[in-house]
């Protein structure tokens, strides 16, 4: 909403936190909704500071941030399964880990994405097919024999099949 303190400002600057948010607005189902400014990092706390103008001097922009918004749309656009419905929650079966894992479905397609929020690298075990061929196409971690590496403060989404 425009009436909160932008994100960049919850986030206390950290455009990595602000990525991995970006990351599950645009791979969750539904209309996602990026407030101007949010792209390039934008600054605002509550209303009214929450409605600064846009700064047209790209110097001043997270020209990075903006990158990756810019990908993970143009991701969203690609596949069909991050614009479905289907969503199904992963038990990634790691009691006290920060790591959330989910798939997305839709024609034909299967996507499955991790997202850590933790400060270290994680490997975890979940309950999927363990024998599905699965292809990174965001991100760095790994999927070998059902087990998933997903860096620390990442995000990483694999197609199935």
């Amino acid at each position: 909403s425009h009436d909160t303190a932008r994100i960049m400002t919850i986030a206390s600057d950290d455009a990595a936190s602000v990525e991995l948010a970006l990351t599950l607005l645009l791979t969750f189902p539904g209309a996602p909704s990026i407030y101007y400014g949010t792209e390039i990092g934008l600054q605002g706390f509550g209303d009214p500071d929450s409605r600064r103008s846009m700064p047209w001097d790209e110097t001043r922009w997270n020209t990075d941030l903006l990158e990756t918004t810019k990908r993970l749309i143009a991701l969203r656009g690609t596949h069909p399964a991050l614009r479905s419905a289907d969503y199904r929650r992963i038990d990634t079966g790691a009691e006290h880990s920060m790591v959330t894992m989910f798939s997305r479905h839709g024609e034909g397609e299967a996507l499955v994405v991790a997202v850590n929020a933790g400060d270290k690298d994680e490997t975890v075990s979940p309950a999927i097919e363990p024998e599905a061929e699965l292809q990174a196409i965001w991100g760095e971690g790994t999927a070998i024999g059902g087990e998933f590496l997903v860096p620390r403060r990442s995000a990483v989404i694999w197609q199935v099949g």
